[in-house]
């Protein structure tokens, strides 16, 4: 559960087989050993506690942590990424009150105030560990993508997640849902924008884009009304296009049927 997430990856997180993503080497890393709960506790104390308790000081020491985050990623620098994520998850870990239970416990948890601090402006690709929402466009299909970093990573420095959402309601997505999430490790060098773009293009081509279902594009419709980004002045508002309807063609067709059946037929006169 994210409530109970080791945030210094002493769990360990299983090889998983992922599927080849062109232009990438992606490979999945070792999985760290694993260690008492005692011992977790002291790694963590060790890492946290020369930092402030002031909360802006330690979201500010996450940015930094981030950047290096993402060199070390560019640079397939393995133990530079292992250091740049604890120090990340130390200030997680102090601001959480020295604990890391509950720390991605619910919107005003510690995880998710610094993971807002830290994120990339909208409409920008962030950068490898940081939150951020961005448009990539591959042509026959737009997404607005998620990138959840550190808060999505269940702990590990070399997993990430990506949630892919339809900008377009009437026309074909990689999901009849209008939306995807993937979890995927880290690529061996490229940046976030260049990964989702490949997991888009892969989709599209390993299944075939198909309209989102109906049943689902009503709920679609409503969140992108619902978010700001898609109000006037958002980043996504002159991107959006009209939606198609979203009754199913029964409902559609209902009233129609109803108006019909209500008109008087008069046999006598058909036959004359």
């Amino acid at each position: 559960m994210l409530n109970q997430l080791d945030l210094f990856g002493a769990l360990p997180i299983p090889a998983l087989a992922l599927p080849e993503i062109a232009g990438t080497t992606a490979k999945p890393k070792a999985a760290p050993c694993r260690q008492s709960v005692a011992d977790r506790r002291a790694q963590a104390t060790a890492y946290a506690i020369d930092l402030p308790d002031d909360e802006g000081a330690l979201c500010e020491i996450a940015r930094a942590a981030l950047d290096d985050y993402h060199a070390a990623v560019l640079a397939n620098d393995d133990s530079a990424i292992v250091r740049a994520h604890k120090a990340y998850a130390a200030c997680v870990y102090r601001l959480n009150g020295n604990t890391s239970f509950g720390c991605y416990g619910g919107d005003g948890a510690a995880g998710y105030r610094v993971r807002d601090y830290c994120a990339a402006p909208d409409g920008t690709a962030p950068m490898w560990g940081q939150y951020g929402r961005f448009l990539v466009d591959i042509g026959r299909v737009r997404a607005v993508v998620t990138h959840n970093g550190f808060a999505g990573a269940f702990g590990s420095e070399y997993r990430t997640h990506f949630e892919f959402r339809a900008l377009d309601l009437n026309r074909p997505f990689i999901s009849q849902t209008g939306y995807l999430s993937h979890f995927t490790t880290i690529p061996e060098g490229g940046t976030v924008a260049d990964h989702a773009a490949e997991i888009l293009a892969t989709s599209a081509r390993d299944h075939r884009p198909s309209m989102i279902a109906v049943q689902f594009r009503a709920g679609c419709h409503e969140e992108q009304t619902a978010d700001p980004a898609f109000q006037p002045g958002g980043w996504l508002h002159s991107l959006r296009t009209v939606a198609v309807p979203t009754q199913p063609r029964a409902e559609r067709a209902a009233p129609v049927l109803a108006r019909t059946q209500q008109i008087p037929l008069d046999l006598a006169a058909c036959a004359a």
